[in-house]
């Protein structure tokens, strides 16, 4: 990872858990699926304490005619590259240059969500020449092709790097996570130490949440996680039945999308069930992946460049509100511990910005990227000299 060598985490501790990203995926769903004509499977899911949770496999009617025109009308901007077990992983690569950019979206988001970033990133500034942009979208969201299998922490990251490998863009990599993509982005450089020049967490999540929180906070944030499963699987079941093929006003896009984006958002989203049911997996799996991803005790990045910006707006966690203030310094404090796994690490506050910095503010989340971009690339030099 680094010339000075990455260490073990100076705070190791139990299951933790952010739950934000859990509570937004009931609100802001991501996008598409295979695209794929054809019988797809997927479960029956209704709303309910008592209702089973998502499951990975079932069976949904062929899609409509509206809904393969739909999907027509918007293909894929990017490659869908090969994966070892035959599925495909859409990728978004611009630009030329490195190191790489690669851009993870939090839990339920795909590729979209960088919209405003990647572009100026890969464009450059006076100060800093632009460079390969690298945006993607997880198992069952945007363009990629769903597993069939309960979602993993491990399994994001073994496919972002089948995906960039078959692409033929290698590293350096500098990683940007944004939410739970901030723990996915961390649990990529301790699985491939070597290849992360450096990292820029945007408001990130902390596996080490749930033990910090508390019993009560954890509760209800297991709780929250299961409730906005079972109603994602709802919404996945009223996609295939074809209900927002006509009226795609019912799905909502951040007004600070391009037009473009937004239309291409809903459409996908009315156009394919997966997208809602890879959210409902995600979310359901949270838990067990919080779990997963606090067992392997992540590395510290050594000198590894490192950005942490983190939002001003409070953030209650569970959702309930007499929880929410407590919850909300847990985690800002644990996203200043992140600062430290590196010897360059820093935190940045973005002011008036809300948990999706990158929409909120993204000249700020740009400046950092290429920062850090500048940061990597002199260490580079330096190195071989």
């Amino acid at each position: 990872m680094t010339p000075g060598g990455p260490g073990r985490r100076r705070c190791p501790s139990g299951v933790l858990v952010y739950a934000a990203v859990v509570m937004l995926a009931a609100l802001a769903p991501g996008c598409g699926g295979s695209g794929e004509p054809g019988a797809v499977t997927a479960p029956r899911a209704a709303v309910g304490a008592a209702s089973p949770l998502p499951s990975a496999v079932a069976t949904w009617p062929a899609p409509s005619a509206g809904m393969l025109a739909l999907r027509a009308k918007y293909p894929a901007p990017g490659e869908r590259v090969g994966l070892p077990d035959g599925r495909r992983l859409h990728l978004m690569s611009i630009a030329s240059g490195s190191p790489t950019v690669v851009m993870e979206a939090g839990s339920g988001d795909w590729g979209l969500t960088w919209c405003l970033v990647a572009p100026a990133v890969a464009q450059g500034s006076v100060l800093t020449p632009g460079t390969r942009v690298v945006t993607y979208d997880r198992a069952g969201l945007g363009w990629s092709d769903p597993t069939g299998l309960p979602p993993t922490a491990a399994g994001f990251v073994r496919d972002l790097h089948d995906g960039l490998a078959a692409s033929g863009i290698g590293p350096p990599y500098v990683l940007v996570g944004h939410s739970m993509g901030g723990v996915y982005a961390r649990l990529f450089a301790h699985t491939y130490p070597g290849e992360v020049a450096g990292m820029v967490l945007v408001d990130p999540g902390d596996e080490r949440i749930p033990a910090a929180v508390g019993a009560q906070s954890a509760a209800a944030i297991a709780a929250g996680a299961a409730v906005a499963a079972r109603l994602n699987g709802r919404k996945a079941d009223a996609v295939a039945a074809g209900d927002f093929v006509t009226d795609q006003s019912q799905i909502p896009a951040d007004p600070r999308w391009p037009p473009k984006t937004a239309a291409q958002y809903r459409a996908l989203l009315a156009a394919d069930p997966w997208v809602f049911q890879a959210i409902a997996l995600e979310g359901a799996a949270a838990p067990a992946i919080w779990k997963e991803v606090a067992a392997e005790d992540l590395a510290e990045l050594g000198d590894v460049p490192l950005v942490v910006v983190r939002s001003s707006a409070p953030l209650g966690l569970s959702g309930v509100p007499a929880l929410a203030a407590h919850e909300n310094r847990v985690w800002r404090r644990l996203q200043a511990d992140q600062a430290t796994e590196s010897s360059r690490g820093r935190l940045v506050v973005a002011p008036k910005s809300d948990h999706f910095v990158q929409l909120a503010d993204p000249d700020l989340v740009t400046a950092v990227v290429e920062r850090v971009v500048a940061r990597a690339r002199a260490q580079a030099q330096a190195q071989a000299e």
